[in-house]
């Protein structure tokens, strides 16, 4: 048998402050490695980024067109696998590998609207004196009157699944700038810093194996990386005792990403000196009950009332048929302008994960919670009950064959 040498045994920690807001950018068709680029642009509801670099002297001598910089345009490519940045620290007392999920990908290949800018520029002249020339003769004669029938449903569907309105869409939403730090400026050292575990600004989670093993490590352990909010600094979160109030802002503040959290995961991270009824109370002033997992309740995220209504609608639907299927979901909003697809898929991520019956709630159902306390649970069932007659419309609209 073949020896194996251990070379370094460190911690693994989870840092998921960063998780929504890191991109791993790839640019294929480049084999030289880039500096910081000259200027960068997003447009956030189409997941859409634009970069600008200097043109190398090269191009610039002998390229057909004159551009003092070349653009990158971005291609979003779907993540099939957990994919993770990694830092090694050796500050004290955080010794180990700290990783930041990735959930979005994006190649950067380059932009040739340069060349269409410099083609239009040349027929310019020709094209205005066509369109001045048809606005004489148009404004001589008499306006025909026409009449068009209103748009089916269907054709509507069929229409907004064209590649011409999604790139309507996207032209019509306009570009963010963004402000470009240098890697070793104290921007980027004070962001990169956040990826370290060890302020009381910061979410920690530890994925050492707790039991040592070698090899394949258990169900019960992977299910750490449904990506807890932790405790501040290592220290617990001590709810006054008699103070729902308190405990619900505390739980709020855990519950801010929206994620779908377990009962015994959030209860550890109070003092075991609050009271269970005290407790449960709290949670049904903020969270929803679903699957036996507690979700943040939408109107205490930062959505516009749309996007909170869909995310509540979503979870209902997690709730009552388990399995969801984007597209479907999408033919519930499709004549919805602030529900666009790019939204749809940012809530299945933010509560969900996909798998190849459709999406499922992010973290497998609980049991256990019912079990021990069947009246909160009815409760919540209640609730859940009351909230039928008001997404009556929107479940119909889901179970609709969109074929």
């Amino acid at each position: 048998m073949k020896e194996v040498w251990l070379l370094e045994d460190f911690d693994v920690f989870l840092s998921p402050k960063l998780a929504n807001q890191m991109h791993l950018l790839q640019f294929p068709l480049q084999q030289a490695a880039f500096s910081s680029p000259d200027a960068a642009r997003i447009k956030p509801q189409h997941c859409m980024m634009e970069l600008d670099y200097s043109t190398p002297e090269n191009v610039g001598e002998h390229g057909g067109y004159q551009m003092a910089t070349r653009s990158f345009t971005s291609h979003t490519i779907p993540v099939n696998t957990h994919m993770a940045m990694g830092k090694m620290v050796n500050k004290p007392g955080f010794e180990g590998l700290h990783l930041v999920p990735l959930s979005r990908i994006t190649q950067m290949r380059p932009s040739f609207q340069h060349v269409d800018e410099a083609t239009s520029s040349a027929t310019a002249t020709t094209e205005e004196d066509t369109l001045k020339a048809e606005a004489e003769l148009s404004s001589l004669g008499r306006k025909p009157l026409s009449f068009q029938k209103k748009e089916s449903e269907r054709a509507a569907m069929i229409r907004k699944s064209t590649y011409a309105y999604k790139r309507m869409s996207e032209e019509s939403e306009l570009w963010q700038n963004l402000t470009v730090h240098d890697c070793e400026s104290m921007e980027a050292m004070s962001t990169v810093e956040m990826v370290t575990v060890g302020s009381s600004q910061h979410n920690l989670m530890t994925l050492t194996n707790p039991n040592n093993a070698v090899g394949p490590l258990n169900d019960q352990y992977i299910g750490a990386l449904n990506y807890l909010p932790g405790r501040n600094n290592g220290q617990e979160l001590s709810g006054d005792e008699g103070d729902a109030a308190a405990v619900v802002t505390k739980l709020v503040g855990l519950m801010q990403e929206g994620w779908p959290i377990p009962y015994k995961i959030l209860k550890s991270q109070f003092s075991s000196s609050l009271s269970e009824s005290i407790f449960i109370e709290a949670l049904a002033n903020c969270a929803f009950l679903v699957r036996g997992n507690f979700v943040l309740q939408s109107k205490l995220l930062s959505f516009n009332q749309s996007i909170g209504h869909a995310r509540t609608f979503l979870l209902f639907l997690f709730q009552t048929i388990e399995v969801v299927h984007r597209r479907r979901l999408e033919q519930v909003y499709e004549d919805d302008d602030e529900v666009s697809p790019e939204i749809i898929l940012m809530l299945l991520e933010q509560v969900g994960r996909s798998t190849p019956d459709g999406w499922k709630l992010r973290v497998e159902d609980d049991p256990s919670f019912g079990i021990n306390h069947p009246d909160a649970v009815v409760v919540h069932l209640n609730f859940w009950t009351s909230q039928l007659r008001r997404f009556q419309p929107l479940l119909d609209l889901y179970r609709q064959d969109s074929t």
